[in-house]
C-alpha cells in the first residue's frame, strides 16, 4: 500500500506537496492562529487539489479512509491537550513574572502571586481558534516541536544544572 501511495502523481506531485508542507510550516510559525485563518485555508486548498487532481483517493478504501480520519482526529485531540498544557504553563510563568515586577518585594507573597495569575488565566472558550488549529494542523505543529525539542531539552537541563556550574566556579575561584 505504501508503494502505491508513493507512486501516485510522480515527482511533480511530491514537489508540490512538499511546497505546501513548507508553506504550512512557515505560516504556522509566523501567524497567530487566533487572528489569522491562512494556514487552514492553505491546507484546505492543498487537500482539495490532491483530491481533485490526483488518484490519491483511489488508493484507499472507504473503510481505510474512515479509520485514518479517526486516527487523525484522535491524534489532533491528544496533541491539542499537550499544546494547551504547555501554553498554560508558559502563561502562568509570564503572569507570575508580571506580578513580581509590579509588586514591591516587601508586599510580595506566594498566595498573592497565585491569585494574580489565577484571575488572568486563559480560558479555553477564549482560545477556541488556537485549540482547533492545533487539532486540525497537528502534523505540522508536531513536526516543528520535534525539530525544536532538543533546544528546549538543553535549556531545561541548563536551568537544572546552573547552580552546579555556579558552585563549581565558586569553588575554583575561592582557592
Amino acid at each position: 500500500m505504501l508503494t502505491e501511495l508513493l507512486l501516485v502523481g510522480g515527482w511533480l506531485f511530491w514537489t508540490i506537496l512538499l511546497g505546501f508542507v513548507l508553506l504550512e510550516v512557515v505560516l504556522l510559525t509566523w501567524t497567530d492562529p487566533e487572528r489569522d485563518a491562512t494556514p487552514i485555508i492553505v491546507l484546505a486548498i492543498g487537500l482539495a487539489g490532491i483530491l481533485l487532481f490526483t488518484d490519491a483517493i483511489k488508493v484507499l478504501t472507504w473503510q481505510q479512509w474512515l479509520v485514518s480520519g479517526g486516527i487523525y482526529v484522535l491524534a489532533g485531540v491528544i496533541w491539542s491537550i499537550k499544546k494547551w498544557y504547555s501554553y498554560l504553563v508558559k502563561e502562568r510563568n509570564y503572569l507570575r513574572g508580571i506580578y513580581d515586577s509590579q509588586t514591591l518585594s516587601v508586599n510580595r507573597t506566594d498566595q498573592g502571586r497565585i491569585e494574580f495569575a489565577r484571575e488572568k488565566r486563559p480560558k479555553a472558550s477564549d482560545n477556541k481558534q488556537r485549540i482547533t488549529t492545533w487539532m486540525l494542523l497537528w502534523p505540522f505543529s508536531f513536526s516543528w516541536w520535534v525539530l525544536t525539542w532538543p533546544r528546549e531539552l538543553f535549556n531545561w537541563l541548563y536551568q537544572r544544572l546552573s547552580t552546579l556550574y555556579d558552585r563549581m566556579s565558586e569553588r575554583v575561584f575561592s582557592s
